[in-house]
């Protein structure tokens, strides 16, 4: 199957702005475009894009193990501080905050 693009296509900043395995993901709720991946989409105030030749590789499947939930952390201690909480679970991780 060949998944392709063209000049018809356009993007938009998105919420997302970084993402890697050891730092996790930085997003920004507040950058969601509501509605994006829902037909019909006007994308107004979207640009155009350019194109540009591939890399000119094949695609392959993920060579690494997905990431799963391996423990449940508790905070050991938890401190406001100028309209901030901070909140310290007693060692480095790399992981997803629940806040209930």
């Amino acid at each position: 199957e060949i998944v392709s693009s063209n000049s018809s296509w356009q993007a938009h900043d998105g919420p997302i702005s970084f993402n890697s395995i050891y730092g996790g993901e930085d997003h920004d709720a507040r950058l969601e475009v509501i509605g994006w991946d829902c037909s019909p989409f006007q994308g107004t105030g979207w640009g155009s894009v350019s194109l540009h030749r591939g890399p000119g590789c094949s695609v392959r499947p993920q060579l690494q193990p997905p990431v799963k939930i391996r423990e449940t952390l508790q905070p050991t201690h938890i401190k406001d501080y100028n309209n901030t909480r901070i909140v310290d679970f007693g060692t480095e991780f790399s992981g997803w905050p629940v806040i209930v």
